[in-house]
């Protein structure tokens, strides 16, 4: 278990000593105060047993006599047993229901939708201030994850067909060997001719930042990652803008956006979202989804030679437009995994 997780379970077992209210809260919140209960009173539970053991292992010692150390022993034994009946009690607990379950579904759904210009354009009034600006503005065009921005997303401006381009490479938090996401994948995204003047804007805020060479890096802190202060960061803007705006709602409308311009190419689509098959996209933002409501930007999705996407496509793979083979060691500096063998066509991986 990470440092990170046991300062958060720690913390929610804090606010469950409190009075914490499980009616108040959401179904992912019930998760982990369950965790974190269980965790901590497990974790109470293993000391007070090795501090009994401790009591039968050392040698009586002064006036003390049998009789006191086995009251000692005694004592330490029902706090033990006291302590694992409330751990029977606590897992008994009604942790699957919610009381207001129209909240719970408004939460949860408005994460799985493609946020609007509208609604983008409140966002970005009540974040001018916010030190996660920068980072906001490439999550909406590069559909990166949040804890993808710890190890930094390096922005460049390039030329491609006669016009400006910004190129973001990303390194993938997936990449765990259990072939979810790819290692690392580059976006490209040329000048949005046809979206609102907003979106413009703010490509060209970026455009000029990458001029002289931008990395845009969140740190973490010793209480959270990189990925909850973006997350947190996320719903402090939304509520003061008021509007219902996630992480993953930018990341929805980008995979809408890339669907968009890449019509009919599943692969270069996975490239774009940092997919290793073509079948997870199916439950990202469709092409039509928000409809007037998401301006188009055309995205870019690079094919490195490291990439192999699995999953049916109606393409042998990216338009011959759009495909650009770089070496990896230009991306990378260094890597003591060697590029993964292609498989031969219907092999299952």
């Amino acid at each position: 278990m990470s440092k990170e997780t046991r300062l958060t379970y720690e913390r929610s077992f804090s606010q469950l000593r409190a009075g914490w209210d499980m009616g108040l809260a959401r179904k992912k919140t019930h998760y982990v105060m369950r965790a974190a209960g269980l965790y901590c009173m497990r974790k109470e539970l293993r000391q007070l047993l090795r501090e009994s053991k401790k009591i039968l292992k050392n040698g009586i010692t002064g006036s003390e006599s049998h009789t006191d150390r086995a009251k000692l022993y005694g004592e330490k034994i029902a706090q033990a047993a006291k302590l694992l009946r409330r751990i029977e009690d606590f897992k008994g607990l009604a942790w699957g229901n919610i009381s207001d379950k129209q909240a719970h579904f408004h939460e949860r759904s408005h994460k799985k939708k493609a946020a609007t210009d509208e609604q983008l354009k409140k966002f970005y009034e009540a974040a001018k201030r916010s030190q996660f600006h920068d980072a906001f503005q490439l999550i909406e065009f590069t559909g990166a994850r949040p804890q993808e921005l710890e190890k930094g997303i390096r922005v460049e401006l390039v030329k491609r067909n006669d016009s400006l381009a910004l190129r973001c490479t990303i390194e993938g938090v997936k990449c765990d060997g259990k072939k979810k996401g790819l290692d690392i994948r580059s976006v490209e995204i040329p000048f949005p001719q046809h979206a609102s003047i907003d979106i413009k804007r703010r490509w060209h805020d970026l455009a000029h930042k990458a001029k002289s060479g931008l990395v845009v890096r969140v740190d973490k802190t010793e209480k959270q990652t990189a990925g909850q202060r973006i997350t947190n960061a996320f719903k402090t803007t939304s509520k003061t803008a008021g509007v219902d705006v996630a992480a993953y709602s930018l990341r929805h409308r980008f995979s809408a956006q890339a669907k968009q311009s890449n019509k009919g190419d599943a692969i270069a689509v996975a490239l774009a979202l940092g997919h290793q098959t073509t079948k997870t996209q199916e439950h990202y933002g469709r092409a039509k989804r928000g409809g007037a409501d998401v301006s188009p930007v055309q995205v870019v999705g690079i094919d490195l030679d490291i990439a192999q996407i699995r999953g049916a496509t109606t393409k042998a793979g990216p338009p011959t437009h759009i495909r650009e083979h770089s070496a990896f060691s230009k991306v990378v500096k260094s890597t003591s995994t060697p590029p993964p063998k292609p498989k031969p066509k219907g092999m299952r991986l």
